[in-house]
């Protein structure tokens, strides 16, 4: 009975040992980047079929246009539109702050950069362009606030959201974008199925069109927390909202990226891959067989990707040109911080703060819509109320939670002209604004 209980205690042993992978491995599965950028784009191409002739359009003007593409720096307005749940963690300014940092570090690397060594090996180093392309949080919004800013905090009824743009609508819960012909939008929200992110590419609706990325895969911080943690995310998620193809194409194999320096991957890379992986692509030119892991639209860790392509700048760059999907960019008249100084003390030692707390709305007079932001240093529960001049009320929240900051787009046009009150109320006190809705010009 002895080798049988040796024979036991081994297959016990084993299984605990199986047991104890297979957690590992579902930790690994669970922090994988999954980037939704190519599902998107098929969702889209469904959704309207006029997208085909404008995609024809823009890779024709790209083909055209990518060796005439202007050198001169491009700065480009963001702003973050963070949807959070009472609660919830969400990334605050400071986050915010090393996330446009990082932006701005990947697109100025160049080959002094380089550290892989496939670098030499490859001559992938004599491929590396610094892609003069620089982003900027806004010295105001569109409705003339100079607060707050580019950081735009909504607090939400959803605890999480899908891949179908709903955090773009308000109707849905979710807040409608700037104007994107002069501001990238980017919205951070806590995403479903453990989805990292999508772009949507150029030629995309104009109601939708922006960037969605998970809090997790936002911003830099501590390694320890995820091997993602370089805000190097975002840079491959601008980088196909600036129209790059991913390396790989997860419905059509092998498919080209369009981009004439950059290998054909057959499928995407994670984790570190190393000098040696050799792309399977049957069209792949001789050269370019050993696929160019680190560049930013792979898939490998934050620590390994570092590099765009000459060819990737001169695409992303037509894009920008008079006649391209994303000229308006160039020619927004939305003027930049260009410190990108950090907001912290600006967003907390407001003169409009009064004992910790915020309250505000803007524009004032407005005929369309009107935003309100409260910010509370401490999580309080108010009363939100909006009267007209008769004292009827035309608008409330009872139980309104507020965690930090709360800010909500609330659609006027069918309110009648005249003066309203705003209130909040609170156990300690109450603030009143007046508001006036007119329709004039």
């Amino acid at each position: 009975m002895k080798p049988l209980n040796n024979r036991i205690q081994i297959v016990l042993v084993l299984l605990i040992l199986l047991v104890g992978i297979g957690d590992v491995w579902g930790q690994e599965r669970r922090i994988y980047r999954r980037y939704e950028t190519q599902r998107v784009h098929q969702r889209l191409l469904k959704e309207d079929t006029t997208m085909y002739k404008r995609l024809e359009q823009i890779e024709a003007f790209v083909e055209s246009n990518k060796s005439n593409a202007f050198n001169n720096k491009i700065t480009i307005p963001v702003v973050f539109h963070v949807l959070y749940q009472a609660g919830q963690k969400y990334p605050d300014v400071d986050l915010i702050q090393g996330q446009i940092e990082a932006l701005n570090r990947d697109f100025s690397r160049d080959k002094s950069e380089n550290k892989h060594q496939a670098d030499v090996k490859e001559r992938f180093n004599q491929r590396v362009a610094k892609m003069d392309i620089d982003f900027c949080f806004p010295k105001e919004d569109p409705f003339g606030s100079k607060d707050p800013r580019g950081i735009n905090y909504i607090q939400v009824t959803r605890e999480s959201w899908n891949t179908l743009d709903e955090m773009k609508y308000p109707e849905k819960g979710g807040v409608k974008p700037w104007d994107p012909s002069s501001y990238l939008n980017i919205y951070v929200v806590n995403l479903e199925k453990n989805y990292s992110g999508y772009a949507q590419m150029p030629g995309g609706p104009i109601a939708t069109d922006g960037i969605v990325i998970d809090f997790s895969f936002f911003g830099q911080f501590d390694k320890r927390k995820s091997r993602y943690n370089e805000g190097k995310t975002l840079t491959h998620l601008v980088g196909s909202y600036l129209g790059l193809y991913e390396l790989w194409n997860q419905y059509d194999r092998c498919a080209d990226d369009k981009v004439a320096d950059t290998p054909i991957h057959n499928a995407a890379n994670n984790n570190w891959p190393g000098y040696i992986h050799f792309s399977t692509c049957p069209n792949n030119p001789a050269k370019f067989t050993v696929e160019m892991t680190m560049n930013f639209m792979d898939n490998t860790l934050d620590s390994a990707l570092y590099m765009f392509t000459h060819g990737q700048k001169a695409r992303m760059r037509a894009m920008l040109l008079e006649g391209g999907p994303r000229y308006g960019l160039t020619q927004t008249k939305v003027k930049c911080n260009l410190q990108n100084l950090s907001f912290r003390e600006e967003v907390l030692d407001n003169s409009d703060l009064i004992s910790g707390e915020l309250f505000k709305i803007y524009p004032n007079p407005t005929k369309q819509e009107l935003n309100i932001d409260i910010r509370f240093e401490e999580a309080q529960t108010t009363f939100l109320q909006i009267i007209n001049a008769q004292g009827q009320t035309v608008y409330s929240i009872p139980k309104l939670q507020v965690e930090g900051r709360w800010l909500q787009t609330i659609d006027v046009s069918s309110w009648p002209e005249g003066i309203y009150f705003v209130q909040f109320l609170n156990d300690k006190k109450q603030y009143t604004e007046q508001l006036i809705i007119s329709q004039d010009d």
